[in-house]
């Protein structure tokens, strides 16, 4: 089965975000008291478990002009998608297969940004028709069958930058 790999387009004129929280400083360790690492609770979609609001802000070199379908999250492996995309996928069946939360989104200057994205959690382990990249652990792409990505495309459901995916190599 051929598959595909998604993620977030990074021109500049595509609107990239990172997670903030007030307090933030601006380098990590990002950690809580109990030694948790934040950005991965988020990446994890255990936003309750922080104790504190999250929102995805506008990056630096983003001018934000183009609100993809999958947003570039400056490397991280936190996916922000758009309702759209989540509704082609309880379209097509896979929905349960992810996990989603809400997200708000500023721009740079923490102006709301009014447009419809949550969240998404993928698993890990590669056997389902929509997956983590790498076999145990998230990284910045969405790995999805071919089922699924013709799905997309049918539905309009196109913004994000796609590739065909060849399966990472564990050693042995």
């Amino acid at each position: 089965m051929t598959e595909h790999m998604l993620s977030g387009p990074w021109a500049t004129r595509d609107l990239w975000v990172a997670p903030e929280w007030q307090g933030k400083p601006r380098f990590g360790p990002y950690l809580l008291p109990d030694g948790r690492d934040i950005l991965d609770l988020i990446e994890r979609g255990d936003i309750e478990e922080l104790g504190f609001d999250v929102w995805f802000r506008q990056v630096e070199g983003s001018r934000g002009q183009r609100f993809g379908d999958l947003l570039w999250a400056g490397g991280l492996a936190t996916k922000v998608v758009s309702r759209r995309f989540v509704d082609a996928l309880e379209d097509l069946g896979v929905a349960g297969d992810v996990r989603t939360y809400p997200v708000r989104l500023f721009d740079r200057k923490m102006r709301p940004i009014e447009k419809d994205y949550v969240g998404l959690v993928e698993p890990t382990g590669g056997d389902g028709e929509i997956h983590a990249a790498h076999p145990t652990l998230r990284n910045t792409s969405l790995v999805v069958s071919s089922r699924v990505f013709e799905g997309l495309q049918e539905r309009g459901v196109t913004d994000y930058r796609a590739a065909p995916y060849v399966p990472f190599e564990l050693p042995t």
